[in-house]
């Protein structure tokens, strides 16, 4: 006979079929010290915990406590930091929990399950009445595993505004010192939307999730037993082979001994004891490891602690880079400065080398009269090969300078982080990160620029095919105006799209946009419907501001504020394959695409290649200036395909990218058959050829002995 939890997990298979239900791993579950235990309970995801988190207990006493669910509500979140997954808070419709304890401290005695909540169980869970729940208990191995499901059409249980009692269990005290009393596995089932598609979530007894209260495992004490606490340095990471520190100063015993004996267990199979409460420990490869510690106090019999553990990531570099860094007022893009008393910003490029998250500071400074001044600084953070910008900003009036001159600014990060590679943790680096120079001046000087004029063609995917432009495609037309001058300009701007017979096809305007630091952009999107050569002219002045006129007149280079960009606008060519009408075995045959026509210019490059169905049998070397190719097959067979593809002068080419590219790619298919046989499609017309000649002889002897029978009988009657 099957076990009843084997046929509780087919009745919940069904259930999952027949309600959409989905799953997800949830626990209060974590670091073993008293503290812990007065922690907070998140209120953004459901919760199992134990009830009490701690019971203090004699030898030969009886202690009870209870598994509980909280934050059951039908609210739909997001969960942080995985933002990707979302899943229910509540629709609670089954679970499956584990809980574990020390055997050489407490022997089970019994439990009591508040299952369905009634009347019996007012504070109880689910309103299944059918399903019996499945229990297995191994008090040798100290594990209780529940199991438990609903069948439909029981509803799904909630309860937003208080605690939901799952069981309660008792022990009974029979050994000296402290014992866990932990979650296992805890999985909880819940009816799904069916507007949403399934989705698991496991949540971890992980240091990286950003919730340092958010596990707790419940224990029990002995009343007088010691309480291990320790930290580690570094507090979160390690690194291979560098010494971490194990610091236990923090344990202590509760009737005021002392304690004798630090037991270390590392995670990575090494295990320590020792008489001093501070240790040290190289971790030899990667991984995440949970450290324990356990200690004895001097009592007689002596009295052990419950476990106290954490978890320790060991990776193997831990490495911040400042990549670069820039500032839009630098001398090389402001070359009058930038005017005392505004302001400006300082980009900086940090890439994460390393293979852990990572917290710091960025810090920039300028160099004053009296040595460093701080600019600004941030506390950022990147994921492991994660690379960001970052931007410090940069008042004048706050942190000076005060006085003109050139100054230099200097980025580096501050925070301390243990055995990371410093080395590259500031700019300048001459010659890889060169330094940035800014000018601050006391004159106002304004001159505005066109600083660029693209066109591209953005195609599937995001990627972009700069200019020329084919007919029908929708063309991005990007325009920058910057600021050269030392202090902000409003200005206005047009700009046009215009055909070479003078045509305005698009146009757009900029009106009252003020230039601070950096630059400014915008966009045209355009479709070309005729090929040609099209200009894009872009005109900037500077905006009457205040009502004075005179500042329109005060730019002091006008050749910069206007620019012309010329581009074409192609029309795809239309290709052509000829071919023999028979191609043979070990006969050369020859492909010749010279019969294609490109009306907007030339085609420059021929490459071919050759496919049996999608298997690419063999191509050209390289790319060929002449449109014809030939080559031998050496085997007879069917699906042969020849595929063109072709480059114009402008160097458009095919592109999968690029749809209105398909143009300049096409193909043929052909077989290839021994010399003497014919194809089915020329034997068919030779046959069709002899039937009608046959029948063109059947009918023509027909009507003649039919004209001769005729002829006879008349003779006969004269």
């Amino acid at each position: 006979m099957r076990p009843l939890k084997t046929w509780l997990r087919v009745l919940m298979i069904i259930a999952v079929l027949e309600l959409s239900v989905f799953s997800f791993l949830v626990q209060w579950n974590g670091f073993l010290t008293e503290a812990s235990g007065s922690a907070s309970m998140p209120n953004n995801r459901p919760v199992v915990f134990i009830d009490p988190p701690k019971v203090t207990a004699f030898l030969g006493a009886s202690i009870t406590i209870a598994v509980k669910v909280f934050n059951l509500t039908n609210n739909w979140i997001t969960l942080d930091p995985v933002k990707r997954i979302r899943h229910w808070i509540g629709n609670l419709y089954g679970f499956e929990i584990e809980l574990l304890w020390d055997t050489a401290i407490l022997n089970y005695t019994g439990h009591v399950l508040h299952i369905p909540r009634n009347a019996t169980f007012p504070d109880g869970v689910l309103y299944e009445p059918i399903l019996n729940p499945n229990v297995t208990i191994n008090w040798r191995a100290g594990r209780f595993n529940l199991f438990v499901t609903s069948l439909s059409p029981a509803p799904a249980f909630n309860n937003p505004n208080e605690n939901a009692t799952i069981f309660e269990i008792s022990f009974k005290v029979i050994g000296y010192g402290s014992s866990y009393i932990r979650l296992g596995k805890t999985e909880l089932v819940a009816i799904y939307n069916e507007a949403y598609p399934t989705v698991s979530t496991e949540i971890y007894h992980h240091p990286k999730w950003p919730y340092p209260d958010f596990f707790s495992d419940a224990y029990h004490e002995y009343p007088g037993a010691p309480v291990a606490v320790f930290t580690t340095y570094p507090a979160d990471y390690g690194v291979v082979n560098r010494t971490v520190e194990f610091n236990a100063s923090g344990s202590y015993d509760t009737d005021g001994g002392s304690i004798t004996l630090y037991m270390w267990d590392f995670g990575d199979g090494t295990k320590l004891n020792a008489t001093v409460p501070v240790v040290y420990h190289n971790y030899t490869f990667p991984g995440e490891f949970i450290v324990t510690l356990m200690v004895l106090d001097n009592d007689s019999p002596a009295r052990r602690s419950a476990p106290c553990q954490k978890t320790l990531i060991v990776s193997g570099r831990r490495d911040l880079v400042i990549e670069g860094y820039s500032c839009p007022d630098s001398i090389e893009s402001a070359p009058y400065g930038i005017y005392m008393g505004l302001a400006t910003n300082i980009q900086v490029a940090v890439r994460n080398k390393g293979e852990v998250f990572e917290n710091f500071t960025l810090k920039a400074y300028y160099n004053g009269t009296d040595g460093w001044v701080e600019i600004s600084n941030k506390s950022v953070s990147l994921r492991a090969g994660e690379t960001k910008i970052f931007s410090l900003s940069w008042d004048f009036s706050v942190v000076g300078p005060h006085q003109p001159g050139y100054y230099m600014v200097r980025v580096n990060i501050t925070s301390v982080i243990p055995f990371e590679d410093v080395t590259d943790n500031f700019a300048p680096r001459p010659p890889s990160v060169p330094p940035v120079v800014v000018r601050v001046t006391e004159q106002r000087i304004y001159d505005l620029a066109v600083k660029s004029i693209d066109v591209v063609v953005v195609g599937s995917g995001g990627i972009s095919f700069p200019a020329p432009v084919l007919t029908g495609e929708k063309a991005t037309i990007n325009m920058v105006v910057g600021r050269l001058g030392s202090v902000y300009e409003a200005f206005n701007a047009v700009f046009q799209v215009v055909h070479p017979n003078g045509t305005v096809l698009a146009s757009k305007s900029w009106s009252s946009q003020m230039l601070g630091a950096g630059n400014r952009s915008v966009s045209l999107v355009y479709t070309f419907a005729t090929a040609g050569l099209a200009n894009v002219d872009l005109n900037v002045s500077l905006y009457v501001v205040n009502s004075n006129p005179s500042l329109a007149e005060l730019d002091i280079n006008a050749t910069n504020n206007a620019a012309v960009k010329s581009f074409r606008v192609v029309k795809p060519p239309k290709l052509r394959i000829n071919k023999p009408a028979s191609i043979y075995v070990n006969e050369t045959v020859t492909f010749d695409a010279s019969e294609s026509v490109h009306e907007g210019g030339s085609i420059v490059k021929y490459r071919w290649e050759i496919y049996a169905n999608l298997t690419l049998l063999f191509a050209l070397s390289g790319e060929s200036t002449e449109p014809v190719w030939s080559v031998t097959f050496r085997k007879v067979g069917t699906g042969y395909r020849v595929v063109l593809t072709v480059t114009d002068e402008y160097g458009i080419t095919y592109h999968e990218n690029r749809p209105a590219s398909d143009a300049y790619r096409t193909h043929t298919i052909f077989l290839v058959q021994a010399r003497g046989e014919e194809t089915p499609w020329k034997l068919s017309q030779e046959l069709l050829l002899a039937f009608v000649v046959l029948a063109f002889i059947v009918v023509g002897s027909v009507v003649f002995l039919v004209f001769r029978r005729r002829r006879a009988v008349v003779e006969n009657i004269e």
